[in-house]
């Protein structure tokens, strides 16, 4: 372990005077529930995570309440934090003094540690908490680092601040920076509503905030219907410009290694759907990287710590990130790095079975006659790597052709950061695949069919099967099975307006046979597995189709050997 040594013992006196260049550990003695506990900080990124009540953000404030600065941000607020705005204090639970270390490194290199008490005062009937770095003699006391702290489940949402809003003007931004915050949005949303947009300022009582809304033609709304995910994500990246004005100055100023500041964001996942917040740790952590902050947060996503072991995990053993859990099994304890099965446990109480893995791949189809044919070919061993889906929403029975073809040719990371592998019905041709190929999507797969033709379209599921079924022999066995003798089901399709003896099925207009099949849905899932039985071939080279595009995609996301 590296020693790390009083700042006097490196000839320094004044801890305003200490020039930061990383927060490396916390060590607490004791700190309510914490007993000679031990807290890694990642060189970029800090999670934490836990179940509710394990102090994740009592964490974040031991990490944030050493430092002052007179630094601002781009909103004039000084880049300070008050304890009051981390801590709930008890006076009567929070009576007795708490003590533990700070570890970090200064711009020579040097390895500091010093001690930070938080004492109630005065002692007999406490009415407020103080925190003394290093000590009282001359030169102790607070060290300057700009901090921002965000605690994005207690900020007011936009809504409730509607009736009090004064614009604001965009011209204290460059035009670089507001460049930054269009592209920040985009990167995060992956949707250019932000292009252009204005800033506000709210107010609801004493409480105020400035908040950005969209502006312009390329959106369909403006700041009074933003979501309250965009409304955080918006207070984020004004302190994203503020710390990157800061960063901009030490360059200027020839610090070249001193830390920019600390963002620390408390309840990362509140509002954010996981494909959000995966794109905005992602954008964070390279942002981090570039503009010397470290980042400390807390989440109970566990999509996000899914995403994080698979994806960062050169950078987890290069202490770049550290994921920090903290159990309750006796006291609090905190472990660094655990596994995805440690994970899993923490944060749903349940042991991981064998069968589960890190993600299950959400397999989309058009509508729930696919989705049950689909189910009902698939290998076993690849069923339950899959969730089954045949909407886009939840408003919605299914979700046709062009709107899945629009996602995957417009916005593929919608899909590829969900996990998603589109099974588009058998009748698309081979001129719309390759218009999907052109966008760079390639999680997907075609269902399969015995009649294709020369544009590469085979059948959806309800013609496929009626056609198949026609071409057997009376006598065949088939129809013994299904109960149904064939002149009986030829007489049910024409009493629907199905050309039974058609050819060329291709053209048929195909309501007739989806109406048929809501009327004998026994019946066709009777004939859905004969066709199966009969055809294995078919369905073998599908499966093994499929399972390719399913190791694909956990390779993608870091797991290997999956079967």
């Amino acid at each position: 372990m590296t020693e790390y040594k009083r700042k006097k013992e490196y000839g320094l006196s004044d801890n305003k005077s200490i020039q930061i260049q990383s927060l490396d550990l916390i060590k607490i003695d004791n700190f309510r529930k914490f007993q000679d506990e031990e807290l890694s900080l990642g060189s970029i990124v800090t999670i934490l995570s836990g179940q509710n009540g394990t102090m994740k953000s009592t964490l974040i404030g031991l990490a944030i309440h050493p430092f002052q600065s007179e630094d601002l941000d781009i909103n004039d607020n000084t880049l300070s934090t008050n304890m009051s705005d981390v801590f709930n204090w008890s006076n009567v639970k929070d009576s007795i003094k708490y003590n533990y270390n700070l570890a970090f490194t200064d711009i020579d290199n040097n390895k500091i540690m010093e001690p930070v008490e938080v004492v109630p005062e005065p002692l007999d009937e406490p009415k407020r908490h103080r925190v003394t770095v290093s000590g009282h003699a001359k030169g102790d006391g607070q060290l300057v680092l700009p901090v921002s702290y965000l605690n994005l489940r207690r900020l007011y949402p936009q809504v409730d601040l509607a009736e009090n809003i004064g614009w604001l003007s965009n011209q204290n931004l460059t035009e670089t920076e507001q460049k930054n915050i269009s592209d920040f949005f985009y990167n995060v949303l992956q949707r250019d509503d932000f292009s252009d947009f204005k800033t506000f300022d709210s107010h609801f009582g004493h409480f105020h905030k400035q908040s950005i809304g969209p502006s312009g033609n390329k959106s369909d709304y403006d700041h009074s219907s933003i979501s309250a995910g965009e409304d955080n994500l918006s207070i984020i990246v004004n302190q994203i410009v503020s710390l990157e004005r800061i960063y901009n100055q030490n360059i200027k100023d020839g610090h070249k290694n001193k830390l920019t500041g600390i963002l620390a964001i408390d309840e990362f996942d509140a509002t954010l759907h996981p494909s959000s917040q995966i794109k905005l740790f992602e954008y964070l952590f390279n942002w981090a990287r570039k503009f010397s902050v470290q980042i400390i947060l807390n989440t109970h996503s566990l999509s996000l710590i899914s995403d994080v072991i698979s994806n960062y995990k050169a950078h987890i053993s290069a202490d770049r990130i550290t994921l920090n859990f903290i159990t309750s099994l006796k006291g609090l304890n905190i472990q660094k790095n655990p596994n995805y099965e440690t994970a899993y446990r923490e944060l749903t109480l349940k042991k991981l079975k064998k069968s589960q893995e890190i993600l299950k791949i959400s397999a989309r189809l058009e509508d729930v006659v696919a989705k049950r044919a689909f189910g009902k070919i698939i290998r076993t061993d690849l069923k339950r790597l899959l969730s089954l889906s045949n909407s886009l929403s939840n408003q919605k029975k299914g979700s046709s052709y062009i709107e899945l073809a629009q996602i995957a040719k417009s916005f593929p990371l919608l899909f590829v950061d969900s996990n998603s592998l589109v099974i588009f019905d058998a009748d698309v041709s081979d001129s719309e695949i390759a218009k999907v190929i052109a966008s760079k999507f390639k999680d997907f797969i075609k269902m399969p069919s015995i009649y294709v033709n020369e544009r590469g379209e085979g059948l959806p599921v309800e013609k496929e099967v009626i056609k198949w079924i026609l071409s057997l022999d009376e006598t065949d066995p088939v129809f013994e099975k299904i109960d149904e003798f064939k002149r009986e089901l030829i007489s049910s399709l024409t009493s629907f307006h199905i050309q039974a003896n058609t050819i060329d099925y291709h053209n048929l207009d195909v309501k007739p046979f989806k109406n048929w099949y809501k009327a004998n849905t026994d019946l066709f899932w009777k004939m859905y597995t004969q066709y199966k039985n009969k055809n294995s071939s078919l369905i073998t080279e599908f499966n093994d189709k499929l399972s390719a595009k399913i190791k694909d995609i956990y390779s993608k996301n870091g797991i290997k050997n999956i079967f």
